[in-house]
């Protein structure tokens, strides 16, 4: 009970309040373009280069829109190796046409990072993932093919195509090898 009691004092000030209007009325705004095949990391990644949202509203939205809305299932790893060349990332996820990914990464200096793994601009401002680090990601189809389950990521160069939803048609399977 005591930990309600405070679940909504940030709405008490006129400050907290247009804050937090302005955060869900933004979160709003994504859903047109997001729902019709536009990249959620394109789309903040846009508007944070805007100043129309700061960079503490990341984790917030892709929150709100992937897990709590749609329902998206991520999966996270460690590195196994540091790398530091994307090029071979984003040659392979440019040939799918029908399943679109969310990256998340927590950079240390730079905070949460939400990156689309087709644009180039996006790797630019990564440089690198470090050893050990954690890289999240969240895919989904768009269009008529839905990823299938094919198994959890056995290391930090191959991930699955879906773990969770309805099977559908096998969209890639991808194998990035060490730097």
């Amino acid at each position: 009970m005591s930990d309600m009691s405070y679940e909504f004092e940030r709405f008490s000030s006129r400050d907290g309040f247009n804050r937090s209007l302005s955060h869900f009325k933004t979160v709003s705004s994504l859903l047109g373009d997001f729902e019709h095949s536009t990249n959620l990391a394109d789309l903040l990644n846009e508007m944070l280069s805007e100043k129309e949202i700061e960079q503490h509203q990341l984790g917030p939205i892709i929150y709100a829109l992937l897990v709590d809305k749609y329902g998206y299932v991520s999966t996270s790893y460690n590195m196994e190796d540091s790398l530091s060349d994307f090029t071979h990332i984003q040659d392979e996820t440019k040939k799918w046409n029908s399943v679109d990914l969310v990256m998340t990464y927590f950079h240390p200096e730079l905070g949460l990072m939400i990156i689309n793994p087709k644009n180039k601009q996006n790797w630019e401002s990564v440089n690198v993932f470090k050893k050990n680090e954690i890289v999240t990601g969240v895919g989904f189809g768009f269009a008529m093919a839905t990823p299938v389950f094919t198994g959890p990521a056995t290391s930090a160069y191959t991930r699955p195509d879906w773990i969770s939803g309805d099977a559908g048609t096998d969209a890639s399977d991808t194998s990035t090898p060490p730097a």
